[in-house]
């Protein structure tokens, strides 16, 4: 679904690459309302490949998600790219490239950038370690930061490079238009952006970081993002939470019950 507008807003506009962010963004917004009660809205794969690195989610599900997401970007990108009036006003239609002016060192590092952006603030707004305040919120919250990431990323990078940062949409894209030049630029950039995202959070963002944490998160089986592996022998936050919920949820039913 949030692949279904690039071959559908005409490429001559003067203002081609906010109509463009408006469009994803809202479709952003819109998936990971729908769907993270579900399945945690994973929609790109670089967030799918972050959430499995960092132990959200078991890495059994990452090629599970994957297979799911390459097809819903070919079915929606097909359609969009066969009904589409503008296919035929350029030969990028759709495609991710570098722009005129842009080599392909700097789209490459453009890309593990605002992939590393993306990835920071959405590895930030679903730490189980932080407030539930900074977090998820009421669900509005974590998806209003989607949008607004995607919003300003596409903005800004969109006559750079097109503001892939999924290298799922990027292959679809190449795949109808047959054409695969710089498309390594594409999975490599999200990739490395992706990595650096990953140890960028749990080694300095996350609430409870430190040796002992990292240590247990790259070499334990059992390891458990709830725990607290703090020096200081405290509690985390959500750990405190967790327990206030399960002392309030069993105040309620002996009342209830009473």
């Amino acid at each position: 679904m949030v692949t279904f507008p690039y071959f559908l807003i005409d490429p001559t506009l003067r203002y081609c690459a906010v109509s463009e962010a408006l469009a994803v963004g809202g479709l952003v917004y819109a998936a990971v309302w729908v769907t993270y009660p579900l399945s945690g809205a994973q929609i790109n794969p670089i967030i799918t490949l972050a959430f499995g690195l960092t132990r959200r989610i078991c890495f059994f599900f990452v090629p599970v998600y994957w297979i799911a997401q390459f097809l819903g970007a070919g079915f929606a990108m097909s359609i969009a790219y066969y009904i589409s009036p503008f296919v035929k006003l350029s030969p990028d239609m759709g495609m991710t490239m570098p722009r005129s002016g842009i080599t392909a060192f700097q789209a490459l590092w453009l890309e593990c950038l605002i992939t590393f952006l993306l990835l920071v603030v959405i590895l930030a707004g679903t730490d189980e370690a932080r407030e539930t305040v900074w977090t998820m919120g009421s669900g509005s919250t974590l998806a209003c930061v989607y949008m607004l990431m995607y919003l300003v990323t596409t903005i800004v990078t969109k006559n750079l490079t097109g503001a892939s940062m999924n290298p799922f949409r990027s292959i679809v894209a190449a795949i109808l238009r047959v054409r695969f030049e710089h498309q390594w630029i594409y999975a490599v950039g999200p990739l490395v952006g992706c990595l650096i995202a990953v140890v960028f959070n749990e080694v300095v963002l996350t609430e409870d970081a430190c040796w002992i944490r990292t240590k247990a998160w790259l070499t334990d089986m059992h390891y458990f993002r709830n725990h607290s592996y703090s020096l200081s022998g405290r509690p985390s936050k959500a750990s405190t939470q967790a327990a206030e919920e399960v002392r309030r949820f069993s105040t309620h039913t002996k009342a209830h019950k009473a």
